[in-house]
């Protein structure tokens, strides 16, 4: 869940995010919000979070913390994670907000594959519950916001041969996380998961 920090950040630089790095983002956030992908469960906690690659590097753009519940966001309501530790469960980042709680699994990924420039993580039970274990699914005792949830996600996204994917996140009910190449192949592989889980 969002707004539920378990890593060690460093936030002393509150830079707000380049205009042109929030019009690459904001419109997919605003897309999974509507379809209830990212939002805020009923017991008040936010879920859900999306982010990009900056060039060729590891640093990457983020949606902030406890921001899922937000209909409209701002550049202020995005973070850049700019170094991060997984072993350490650290990070650095800057923005007008702390990046999520779930940044080090979105880092896990870019680190185990340099070709993934999109990460998308939703909520949804009904297709948590189809693709457990029918697609690559974390070990369940690996909870969200951990080391050892980064760890696996990593391990995942290195033995796929391809540069997209979906991970079940097997500690974290409900959640799923879809990557690829840029932020429309990660939303064509969900569309296909929903069609699916339909028929």
């Amino acid at each position: 869940m969002e707004g539920i920090i378990k890593f060690n950040a460093c936030w002393n630089d509150k830079t707000i995010i380049p205009v042109d790095e929030f019009d690459k983002i904001n419109p997919w956030r605003n897309k999974l919000y509507h379809q209830g992908l990212i939002g805020i469960a009923s017991d008040g906690i936010a879920f859900g979070n999306i982010s990009h690659r900056v060039g060729e590097m590891s640093n990457f753009i983020i949606t902030a913390s406890a921001t899922g519940g937000l209909k409209l966001l701002c550049r202020d309501d995005y973070a850049e994670v700019i170094n991060f530790d997984l072993n350490n469960n650290s990070l650095e980042c800057r923005g007008g907000k702390i990046a999520s709680s779930e940044s080090l699994s979105h880092a896990a990924i870019y680190l185990a594959n340099a070709k993934v420039k999109a990460v998308m993580h939703i909520h949804a039970i009904n297709l948590w519950e189809k693709y457990f274990s029918r697609l690559p699914t974390t070990e369940a005792e690996a909870e969200y916001g951990t080391p050892q949830m980064a760890q696996s996600v990593g391990s995942l996204v290195g033995k796929n041969r391809e540069n997209n994917g979906v991970i079940i996140m097997g500690g974290h009910k409900e959640g799923i996380l879809v990557y690829g190449i840029d932020y429309t192949n990660c939303y064509q592989q969900l569309i296909r998961l929903i069609q699916a889980e339909n028929l």
